[in-house]
């Protein structure tokens, strides 16, 4: 049955999905109705809480490859520190979330959330998860993976966090980065290195977009393999 048989009309802008949910809405509020409504497409991450962690959260978890010098995976992750709620690393074998704060470490016990991709970093429907540099500029089509918007305190005045991968002295790590007012990344990362709190230029930003080719092997695919086949023979 339709949502809309049995919602209210008069809230039925409010489960869009993404930014578009409502002008008004947090960024904690919107990831809320992406989780209720079963939002797809670069709407289908989810951040689940740590404590309530099944076995298919874990086989949802992304790693874009990344590892420690041990081989164990590194997932995203996020918690409440202060007035900031921040990203960084999850720690399975601790089950904390590691995370830099004001220029200094912090390993958060609970309650945390963990980043989770229901479906796979590629979906079914073509969206593709991947963390991009951002030096190389984004493409206008692709969207952010937001961490929180609205930071309303200096020096971060009118910015959103979001998710950065990056490597420093050796290791793989994740951490968090600033985007003033929609159009300006801060120009390092803030991460959280083994003992101590480190910043990096040389970061990635976790990005979601559209595989264009994807989308044509979907609509096309099979009609085009089918006349390939047939002028080959």
């Amino acid at each position: 049955m339709p949502i809309q048989k049995w919602i209210d009309p008069k809230w039925t802008k409010y489960i869009r999905c993404g930014p578009d949910a409502s002008p008004g809405l947090s960024v904690l509020d919107v990831d809320n109705i992406n989780y209720l409504y079963n939002c797809q497409g670069c709407q289908r991450h989810r951040w689940i809480p740590a404590a309530s962690l099944s076995h298919e959260d874990f086989s949802n978890m992304p790693t874009f490859g990344y590892e420690s010098e041990n081989k164990n995976p590194i997932f995203a992750c996020r918690a409440q520190h202060q007035a900031e709620i921040v990203s960084g690393m999850y720690d399975h074998s601790s089950k904390t979330c590691k995370i830099s704060w004001a220029n200094k470490p912090y390993e958060i016990s609970d309650p945390f959330e963990i980043l989770t991709i229901p479906g796979g970093v590629v979906g079914n429907d073509c969206s593709v998860y991947k963390p991009v540099n951002w030096r190389n500029g984004l493409d206008p089509e692709n969207s952010l993976v937001y961490v929180v918007g609205n930071i309303l305190y200096q020096p971060y005045w009118n910015c959103t966090s979001h998710i950065a991968y990056a490597r420093v002295s050796g290791s793989n790590v994740v951490g968090k980065i600033w985007l003033e007012r929609g159009v300006k990344f801060s120009l390092e990362a803030e991460i959280y290195t083994g003992t101590s709190s480190s910043r990096t230029g040389e970061y990635q930003v976790l990005t979601c977009g559209l595989d264009k080719n994807c989308m044509l092997k979907q609509i096309f695919g099979h009609k085009a393999f089918s006349h390939q086949d047939n002028f080959s023979a």
